[in-house]
């Protein structure tokens, strides 16, 4: 007697919205399969439908994402896009690293992009196209998924359309999702915005081009976010080097280029040569990525100063580059371009780089001070290995190793800082202290002002309480002032009056 494994429908939905960790990581894996199928173009567009959250923020009710990438037919869709588990991504990466003449090597070969669609929304509707080939339309709802079924009872409807363009091209695909599972307000779409754009190293190949573009219903949520070039122009500091793994030392290139306002400082520039080895004590333990296939390392760093003092010189986006800072500081790593979920998001500290800087504040440095960017090759580093969830690589001695000299080689950027940071402490932070109060409420009143609110009411009574805090400290300060005056006058009385006994 034979028998065989039965599936479950529930097995789509743990694929994909239970095994996802947010929405954000779901949207750059469908973004992820614009790349493999070849794009020069993916678009992002978030509809409303004139719904509101509140006074100021509509609700998105649809996300479209529509690329220019080779497509499908009918034969890919039943025999790739409906199978689970498929191979057919590994196999085209074995093609194309026999092929010179191809440029992209798939980086989505998991096969969870058509799955991580369902942590974004219940409805897909699937519109693709393949050159000289005829135009289908897939319709899937996920929340058929939930009955207690075989998989294979499922039912899916595929039909063929006519006169449908991507771009003016005969070919691509176009998902519509709807009924969707979370609200969108102003700060995810901005975030979501941020993250999406940080899907390609801002060093990639300009020659491979893969243009993602996203639209919102207000476009001025993210007209005035700052771009990842001019991000990287404010930081006063940059290193840059290429680990070979044969090698046991390289050379860290290191920058500093003051701001005009810090007229008494001059451009900085050295190159340092580094052993890859751990210092322990009396131990020197080397770190030898050769053992593994990690290929060459390219790391790229860039560092910035909080100061209040320092801020202010960049007026008024001093806030934005704060902001930003908060949001995307950090190292991430990039394997053939793409980026590694999730090293360098938010809540991630993959190298533990607020512990350091919290243990030895003068000589490390945060997250939110550092912005680095770490490129692998994605042919020549097959055993960093990605979670099936795609929350970064799975912690095996490769993975352990590649930390290891990531690490060494930001604390040595950390060290090179140094000197010029005390220089710019030294001249331009002399009055932080008296000013820093003051600083502080402004900063506060600014972050208010800019806040949304559910009603004006909250608003006003925050405002208030900030004003009357101000207003009790700068009186507290007149006090104790004209205390300090009148101890000098009393003393000076004094002195007077000793000196005449005296006589």
């Amino acid at each position: 007697m034979t028998t065989n494994f039965r599936t479950n429908a529930r097995i789509v939905l743990e694929i994909g919205r239970e095994s996802i960790e947010n929405k954000i990581i779901a949207l750059s894996e469908i973004v992820k399969n614009s790349y493999d199928a070849y794009a020069t173009h993916c678009h992002i567009n978030m509809i409303d439908n004139g719904d509101s959250i509140n006074l100021f923020e509509n609700i998105i009710n649809k996300i479209e994402v529509i690329d220019d990438g080779i497509g499908m037919d009918y034969d890919d869709l039943i025999n790739k896009w409906l199978v689970i588990g498929t191979l057919n991504k590994y196999h085209e990466k074995d093609k194309i690293k026999n092929n010179s003449i191809a440029k992209r090597i798939p980086i989505g070969e998991k096969g969870i992009g058509r799955f991580a669609i369902n942590k974004l929304g219940d409805k897909i509707t699937l519109i693709t196209k393949k050159d000289n080939s005829k135009c289908y339309k897939l319709f899937v709802d996920f929340r058929d998924f939930e009955k207690e079924e075989y998989l294979e009872n499922i039912t899916i409807n595929i039909t063929e359309i006519q006169n449908f363009t991507f771009f003016g091209k005969n070919h691509g695909t176009k998902i519509i999702i709807e009924n969707l599972r979370e609200n969108w307000d102003d700060k995810a779409i901005i975030n979501t915005y941020n993250e999406i754009l940080k899907f390609q190293s801002p060093f990639s190949n300009k020659t491979d081009s893969f243009e993602i573009k996203f639209n919102v219903p207000d476009n001025k949520l993210i007209e005035n976010q700052l771009s990842i070039d001019k991000i990287l122009d404010y930081s006063l500091w940059n290193a840059e080097i290429l680990i070979q793994p044969t090698e046991d030392k390289g050379t860290l290139h290191f920058n500093f280029t003051p701001y005009r306002e810090m007229k008494s400082l001059s451009n900085k520039s050295s190159s340092i040569s580094i052993e890859y080895c751990q210092k322990k004590a009396k131990e020197v333990l080397p770190i030898d990525i050769s053992k593994y296939k990690i290929g060459p390392i390219k790391i790229k760093l860039y560092a910035y100063h909080r100061s209040t003092a320092v801020l202010k010189m960049l007026k008024n986006k001093r806030k934005d580059l704060k902001d930003y800072l908060d949001e995307n500081g950090g190292i991430r790593v990039y394997r053939g371009t793409q980026r590694i979920y999730n090293y360098g998001s938010k809540d991630e500290d993959w190298l533990g780089l607020n512990l350091k800087r919290l243990n030895s504040p003068g000589s490390k440095l945060s997250k939110n001070i550092l912005i680095g960017v770490v490129e692998i090759s994605d042919d020549s580093s097959s055993d960093l290995i990605e979670k099936t969830n795609r929350e970064g690589f799975i912690e095996n001695d490769a993975f352990l190793e590649f930390k290891k000299i990531v690490s060494l080689i930001v604390d040595e950027f950390a060290f090179l800082i140094i000197p010029t940071k005390d220089n710019i402490k030294a001249l331009f932070d002399k009055n932080l202290k008296q000013e820093k109060i003051n600083d502080t409420f402004s900063e506060l009143i600014e972050e208010v002002e800019n806040a949304k609110f559910n009603s004006p009411n909250e608003k006003e009574k925050i405002m208030a309480l900030i004003n009357t805090a101000s207003e009790q400290y700068n009186e507290s300060k007149k006090i104790l002032l004209s205390v300090a005056n009148t101890s000098v006058d009393y003393h000076m009385v004094f002195h007077d009056v000793d000196k005449q006994i005296q006589l």
